[in-house]
């Protein structure tokens, strides 16, 4: 972020301002296409680099709730789960009225792949509740993570039942097809 580089610039040391606003370029391009699409559609991959530059701006500001959820997705994408976990659960803790269709749809596929099968099915669950408020174009991803965590657990109607929804929301979606 360019804040960073403005505190840099605040300190009177310019080199320091300089090298963060060029990181913070750099890390925007991919963060910003990151957290504009679902973790699965993500094709971005982040640095090392650029996740010390997350926590090097979330030291500076605690309260950052965005630079949390950029973080949690830059863990996510480089395959640490929990640490992708740590931080979205972060977010939800300070803002308990938090209605971030697509943070709890991550925070519920992170979820699935660390096998806490009840906190999945409550995020996927809120998504599809905040979906008739907010017409989220991730209903029908909820709803095959539903399935999924049904057929991991062994309830194949429940599973066909979501999958099922998912394909009469989005009827063109492949995945759901197959993993009928």
């Amino acid at each position: 972020s360019n804040r960073l580089g403005d505190y840099y610039l605040s300190s009177h040391d310019s080199k320091l301002a300089i090298a963060s606003y060029k990181e913070a370029d750099n890390i925007s391009t991919n963060i910003g296409k990151a957290s504009e699409m679902p973790l699965r559609e993500s094709g971005q991959l982040l640095t090392r680099d650029d996740i010390v530059a997350l926590e090097d701006f979330l030291l500076m500001n605690p309260e950052d709730i965005n630079c949390r959820i950029d973080l949690g997705i830059a863990y996510s994408m480089s395959s640490h789960i929990d640490q992708a976990i740590y931080h979205w659960e972060m977010v939800l803790k300070k803002q308990t009225d938090i209605k971030n269709i697509k943070l709890l749809y991550n925070l519920g596929r992170a979820y699935l792949k660390v096998e806490r099968e009840n906190e999945a099915k409550e995020c996927f669950d809120k998504v599809v509740e905040y979906d008739k408020e907010l017409k989220s174009t991730l209903v029908d991803d909820a709803y095959g993570g539903l399935g999924e965590l049904f057929y991991q657990k062994g309830n194949i109607m429940e599973a066909i039942t979501h999958y099922q929804r998912a394909i009469e929301i989005e009827p063109e979606e492949a995945d759901y097809r197959i993993d009928l």
